[in-house]
């Protein structure tokens, strides 16, 4: 979704596995570093992705797995404590794993951490409920909860119809969240007993499954990031779902309660502060310098993908698009990490200076010499010297399209 979106994808979990793999325990922080520089340029709508490779047509098994991490060295749970520092050092509140299905070698070190918040999706299929229970049995027997701070397991029960499954739901429902004073499973066998199986299951931390039936939209998934957002704007899945992202959340104080109940807006007055900033904006060339800036997505997505290094981008649009305006806010922060923090993205670290080297031609006089002064103090800043005016460099610019020049001529030309 985010390729199709033209993100980038420059640090996949097999790249974290190798980086880990090679490492020792004294320069896990570097593993940490390499990542964290990485990660923070792939974020989306305050979402980091890690996908799990970068290249996701190239088939086969990746060169390094999760199982590969388990030395004799190293913690059982090596691999979830190095997502927890790498979550901790790009400055995340929550890391989502989305593990393949069933138990595996894969999936184990991190399903088998009882610190971890662990959660089963299961169809109607009488396969797939006796494969969950199985693995919640597993899960109680090898893994369970012990301390009060460790999460409670979650089933998802989705696939369904409210009126054609009604019975089948609730018999998943009961065989899932069975109580401990009914009648405990068929006693062990002595191999099961030889390895700590007493075949009675914690249900202690059994919690009420959540409920998600079937949604024939989200059949056809679209390509891009937004328009899945979109898509699942329209169907009724954040309020079946919001259940785990509850227990994520922290509680929120009686303070903060009280001070959203009395923040109200009104709307007439907020209208007729729109109407008057929209007709102060309705021309970039005109705005002035302290106009605000509205963020708008493709340029949050800018800078987002470039926190650590500078941009190699060519910004194109239609007229009114937001090219000028854009460019002259640029100006008014004259370094890349205020510009960021204009926009409202945060964790930017690089601090490049903005140089204006062209402008609009219709800017007016005093927006034109706001920017002629802030381009002569970056001029001056940077190499001493003062900036040649604007029309020299559009006379140079155009002779030099007469003369249908290389890259090299370019170059040369514009060091003359």
């Amino acid at each position: 979704m985010l390729a199709a979106q033209g993100q980038r994808m420059d640090f996949a979990l097999e790249d974290f596995l190798a980086l880990l793999h090679g490492s020792s325990t004294s320069d896990r922080d570097e593993v940490i570093a390499i990542g964290r520089r990485f990660l923070l340029n792939q974020q989306l709508d305050n979402v980091i992705v890690l996908p799990a490779r970068r290249d996701p047509t190239r088939l086969g098994p990746s060169r390094i797995e999760p199982v590969d991490l388990l030395t004799h060295d190293r913690p059982p749970y090596f691999l979830t404590e190095s997502l927890s520092e790498l979550a901790h050092a790009v400055g995340t509140d929550t890391v989502l794993l989305d593990l393949r299905a069933g138990v595996s070698e894969l999936n184990s070190p991190i399903l088998l951490d009882p610190r971890v918040l662990r959660v089963f999706v299961t169809t109607m299929s009488d396969q797939s409920l006796r494969g969950t229970e199985h693995i919640l049995q597993e899960i109680a027997r090898r893994a369970p909860s012990r301390r009060p701070s460790d999460p409670q397991y979650r089933v998802v029960i989705t696939q369904f119809d409210d009126n054609e499954h009604g019975s089948q739901l609730a018999a998943a429902v009961d065989a899932l969240t069975r109580s401990p004073e009914e009648p405990a499973p068929p006693a062990a066998s002595p191999e099961d007993e030889l390895a700590g199986d007493t075949g009675l299951i914690d249900r202690a931390i059994a919690t009420e499954p959540v409920l998600s039936p079937f949604v024939p939209q989200l059949l056809a998934l679209p390509a891009s990031w937004n328009d899945v957002s979109t898509l699942i704007d329209r169907v009724d899945i954040r309020t079946r779902i919001a259940t785990l992202a509850e227990i994520l959340q922290p509680i929120p104080t009686r303070q903060q309660v009280d001070a959203a109940e009395e923040t109200k807006i009104d709307l007439p007055a907020a209208r007729r502060r729109l109407h008057e900033r929209a007709r102060q904006l309705k021309y970039a060339e005109s705005a002035t310098d302290e106009d605000d800036l509205l963020p708008t997505e493709p340029l949050t997505n800018l800078v987002s993908a470039h926190r650590t290094e500078a941009p190699i981008e060519v910004v194109v649009g239609a007229k009114g698009s937001g090219k000028t305006f854009t460019y002259l806010r640029m100006c008014r922060w004259t370094t890349w990490s205020e510009f960021a923090e204009a926009v409202g993205v945060g964790g930017v670290e690089l601090t490049a200076n903005l140089v204006p080297v062209l402008a609009s031609k219709y800017l007016k006089n005093s927006v034109q010499e706001t920017i002629l002064e802030v381009r002569k103090r970056s001029a001056e800043r940077l190499t001493d010297s003062e900036p040649p005016p604007w029309n020299e460099l559009r006379d140079l610019i155009s002779d030099s399209l007469d003369l249908d020049l290389g890259d090299v001529a370019w170059r040369g030309a514009g060091s003359g």
